[in-house]
């Protein structure tokens, strides 16, 4: 209990310091720290969302991606998590991460129309060719159990065994899509 009125002094001291400079890094810096420590993850967010005010643009960058993560991974909302990797591209619509967070996001709320954007912007940047496949193989599937598109479905199969003939689940897709 005394450490915990220590913290709780110290948190009130940097947030009046922070009226007079609300831009204050040090301060920021030291209630992220005190607000990561107690595991107070909204207080936390709102403090990380105070530094992006100052931040340098790679910054912004990493302060997003914690933000979101805790939205999604601590704070348990889904929404505001979406909303601060969408942020994320904003800045960087090549970012992998952001990407692949919002993939795990949009699956996990079933936003089927959503997660298949996600996939086609991963395909347009993994190097990796069994990373490739494994995308246009969800892609397929998104495309032909949720969102009753055979034909794209079919397409993203193709896609697959246009570079591997021996490709078994988009042979095995495309035979029963044919069929």
């Amino acid at each position: 209990e005394d450490e915990l009125g220590e913290t709780q002094h110290a948190i009130d001291a940097f947030k009046l310091a922070l009226e007079d400079t609300p831009a204050d890094a040090g301060a920021l810096s030291e209630l992220e720290k005190l607000y990561r420590g107690s595991e107070e993850y909204q207080e936390l967010v709102e403090t990380l969302e105070s530094q992006l005010k100052t931040g340098t643009a790679d910054e912004k960058q990493d302060l997003l991606g914690e933000i979101g993560r805790l939205y999604a991974e601590k704070l348990d909302q889904p929404d505001e998590a979406i909303s601060a990797f969408e942020r994320l591209l904003d800045d960087d619509p090549e970012s992998l991460k952001a990407l692949e967070a919002l993939e795990e996001l949009f699956e996990t709320q079933k936003e089927w129309e959503d997660l298949e954007d996600v996939l086609e912007r991963q395909l347009a940047l993994v190097p990796s060719k069994s990373r490739k496949e494994a995308l246009l193989t969800k892609l397929g599937e998104i495309r032909r159990y949720h969102l009753d598109l055979p034909e794209s479905a079919i397409d993203a199969y193709q896609r697959i065994i246009s570079s591997n003939k021996q490709h078994n689940k988009a042979l095995n897709e495309l035979d029963e899509l044919y069929t």
